[in-house]
């Protein structure tokens, strides 16, 4: 984190507390802004700007059952999604003057950057205990991270890089990506890195290898400065601290809209989005079948399991499973068991659920089955 960025929290800082959660939604776009995390539905809309009080949340990540955030020069805070119990500030206890400043989270294990201690650590996410350090940097300055099933990534904010290693901590590279200017985060999918650049006001990407990097790939207003940003399979996401708004942008790069959520006066800093699948309906259903679009939800490719069912009315639904490409919507035409068309002969409503095994998240929509 920048100087700039640090002198502006000073009124912020005074005012901060411990403080409560609001019930949460279907929320899955999460974000901190130094008074609390804020979070809102993939549309933009049931924006919560206050979902946990409290705290200096700045970086955040998501899985499927919790929410984690560092605190500003102080430790990692975590709430449940479902809006159960209190938030946690203090859930993992950070080396002191340690500054935490990136965070992810995957498979059970939650890793962060200390921008001071110049390290990444990781520790169990259930638990918030083993705690290790993963790796050490030479370069100063360590600040948002993510993770693929390869590789952690973060960036190097005060040397214009975009650093790399493996997931067990060797094969640092700190160099993965040079050239960037003022880079305070990355996010990852199956095809591309992507990164914040909060000097110039840009968002970079590269290839997957680090080849073709565009260090302007997307060129925000003067004085936006992008902090944090997010991935999925159609959107990237963006926090841009000196306007209060949250962007998003298609992932070609096109569709810029640098106001795309209003999280008031506060600093958009980092930003994470749900790992659930997306699902949605694509047409109109019949008495025999529907199409649905589904996604990951997390931008890595990954396999979906449907279900399906009449309400009241328990029925299988064909095909079980359905292979979703990173960064890819799949359009799928979900074929009812006879009994299931027996029973809506009158019409009625199918209710579809998507699993990610690999995350264990879901996500469900109700059709309306035509007469």
């Amino acid at each position: 984190m920048t100087p700039k960025i640090r002198l502006a929290l000073a009124s912020v800082l005074a005012t901060c507390a411990l403080g409560a959660i609001a019930p949460a939604a279907n929320a899955d776009i999460y974000w901190g802004d130094f008074v609390g995390v804020g979070r809102s539905s993939l549309d933009g809309f049931e924006v919560s700007t206050a979902w946990v009080t409290g705290g200096t949340p700045g970086y955040v990540a998501v899985d499927s059952n919790s929410v984690y955030w560092t605190n500003l020069n102080s430790n990692i805070g975590r709430a449940s999604k479902d809006g159960s119990g209190s938030p946690a500030q203090n859930f993992i206890t950070v080396t002191s003057g340690a500054y935490p400043e990136g965070i992810a989270v995957d498979s059970g294990t939650l890793y962060w950057a200390n921008y001071l201690g110049n390290t990444i650590q990781t520790a169990n996410a259930s638990t918030g205990l083993d705690i290790q350090t993963l790796l050490s940097t030479s370069q100063a300055g360590p600040l948002g991270l993510t993770i693929d099933k390869n590789y952690v990534y973060w960036a190097g904010g005060g040397n214009g890089t975009i650093g790399r290693a493996n997931r067990d901590g060797t094969g640092v590279n700190e160099s993965f990506i040079t050239g960037a200017n003022g880079p305070q985060a990355v996010a990852v999918d199956g095809n591309y890195i992507y990164w914040v650049n909060y000097v110039d006001d840009t968002i970079g990407r590269a290839r997957l290898d680090g080849s073709g990097a565009q260090q302007n790939f997307i060129t925000l207003t003067s004085g936006s400065g992008p902090q944090g940003i997010a991935v999925d399979a159609n959107y990237i996401y963006w926090g841009n601290f000196n306007t209060n708004f949250i962007g998003r942008a298609k992932l070609d790069g096109t569709g810029a809209d640098q106001q795309f959520i209003d999280i008031g006066s506060s600093f958009a800093v980092g930003v994470a989005v749900d790992p659930s699948p997306s699902i949605a309906s694509a047409g109109k259903a019949t008495k025999r079948s529907l199409k649905v679009k589904v996604g990951c939800g997390d931008a890595s490719a990954c396999s979906i399991r449907l279900t399906g069912k009449k309400v009241g009315t328990k029925a299988a639904i064909t095909p079980k499973t359905v292979a979703v490409g990173a960064g890819q919507q799949s359009t799928v035409t979900l074929a009812y068991t006879r009994a299931l068309k027996s029973a809506l002969a009158k019409g009625g409503r199918v209710s579809v659920t998507a699993t990610n095994p690999a995350t264990d998240a879901y996500r469900s929509t109700v059709v309306r089955v035509a007469r």
